[in-house]
């Protein structure tokens, strides 16, 4: 199994410090598209703080975790990329993989989902969005808030990551990377389209939404 270098220290996880408002709208959005499946058994991948998976349980989903990191003593150790390895045949009614595949190239992307469509037959994936947002909410007495969102993805913009060297560029040509991602959706190359078609290679996509109150993570159930 291919070493992997552990991305944060488990400290990272500190309630106060990590979880806000825009991570809360992302762990509803989990819970609710797991529920909704009905699943008995449920396989999450990464497990950060644990919460979704603590939720999950009183909804009488027996959960199990994947990591590679040790210290937060998942049910199942290894990198995503090794998941097909390390589960050794085993299955899950459903598999959340959330805000978790930025973290590997886009090479093994595909790869990835070939794999875990071998854990599960029903997938709860996030990537990370990062586009131009303008959002509008419309509350009127009685009635639902209703939003309205228009995003501008920088496809003309070259990525950079954090530790490439300048170049002579001009800035707004230039998009740079979250230190830890390899690449984001509506950055550069990673077109909405592009990770589309790379999905369908390997799953229906049953739904896709932007989560409320977070526009910067695109959902996908997957079939």
């Amino acid at each position: 199994m291919e070493n992997i270098k552990i991305q944060v220290e488990s400290g990272h996880y500190d309630f106060l410090k990590y979880v806000g408002w825009e991570r809360w709208c992302s762990y509803y959005h989990q819970v609710s598209e797991t529920v909704r499946l009905k699943p008995k058994t449920a396989l999450i991948v990464g497990i950060g703080d644990n919460i979704v998976g603590e939720i999950l349980r009183t909804q009488g989903i027996e959960v199990f975790t994947y990591d590679f990191d040790e210290t937060l003593k998942p049910d199942f150790v290894g990198n995503v990329t090794d998941i097909d390895v390390v589960l050794q045949g085993k299955s899950f009614d459903v598999v959340l993989v959330c805000q978790i595949l930025e973290h590997i190239p886009y090479t093994q992307f595909e790869d990835v989902l070939r794999k875990i469509r071998m854990v599960s037959a029903h997938v709860i994936l996030s990537l990370p969005h990062l586009a131009r947002n303008l959002t509008l909410g419309i509350k009127l007495h009685n009635y639902k808030t209703r939003h309205f969102h228009f995003a501008l993805h920088q496809w003309w913009r070259e990525i950079r990551c954090k530790n490439e060297p300048e170049n002579r560029k001009s800035w707004w040509k230039i998009v740079q990377l979250h230190p830890e991602h390899y690449w984001e959706i509506g950055k550069g190359k990673y077109t909405k389209r592009r990770v589309r078609k790379s999905i369908q290679k390997h799953f229906s996509i049953k739904k896709t939404f932007l989560a409320k109150g977070n526009h910067n993570i695109l959902f996908y159930v997957l079939n």
